[in-house]
């Protein structure tokens, strides 16, 4: 006798809720038979949050950062 196992829904980013690419999808006990370095992609947030929710996040701190900046001039052009 053959038995199959259920499809997995796969990974999801847990900001968007969309789909991560890269990342097989599998049933819980199979993701933790695999080693590290299936499990995740190699970038930051690598296996939690899909390209978009990275980039977002990386131009906000990029953004917030260059704001710090340009108030730090602005007030040391006042005195």
């Amino acid at each position: 006798m053959h038995y199959l196992t259920k499809i997995a829904k796969g990974p999801q980013c847990k900001e968007t809720g969309e789909r991560l690419s890269g990342m097989q999808r599998l049933r819980p006990k199979a993701y933790g038979r695999q080693s590290r370095s299936q499990n995740t992609v190699s970038r930051a947030y690598g296996g939690t949050l899909c390209h978009g929710a990275v980039r977002e996040r990386v131009i906000r701190a990029f953004l917030t950062e260059e704001v710090k900046v340009i108030k730090r001039k602005s007030q040391e052009k006042k005195k």
